[in-house]
């Protein structure tokens, strides 16, 4: 009895951390821009990465194999870890390919300013 309120806890405390997002539903993975989004963005001065969280851990995706080790601020993008439709599969999938684009374009801006974002 004791474990199931435990991962029953853990699993509202998961549900409800703010660094968590899934932007008001699924679909607008389908067509998200990740380059024109992260220029955007950084144009206005947000240097936030992307990641992705779920049950077994968060990891911010990078397409150059360069591990962020301190970021200074990382929104997280919500996997479900059970998955109850199609919209959600598609979502999963797209979701860390969308993060992994979005922190490669918003780290070369900010590289080519002479500004290091992932590791200060």
């Amino acid at each position: 009895m004791c474990k199931l309120f435990i991962f029953a806890l853990l699993g509202l405390l998961f549900a409800c951390s703010d660094s968590q997002t899934n932007r008001d539903g699924y679909d607008w993975v389908l067509t998200a821009d990740p380059e024109s989004d992260a220029i955007s963005a950084a144009h206005s001065g947000d240097r936030a990465l992307i990641g992705v969280s779920g049950l077994f851990g968060r990891v911010i995706p990078d397409v150059r194999g360069i591990p962020c080790d301190k970021p200074q601020d990382v929104r997280y993008l919500k996997i479900d870890d059970v998955i109850d439709s199609y919209a959600e599969r598609k979502f999963n999938a797209l979701a860390p390919i969308y993060a992994e684009l979005y922190n490669y374009n918003l780290r070369e801006y900010f590289d080519a300013k002479g500004q290091d974002i992932c590791n200060s």
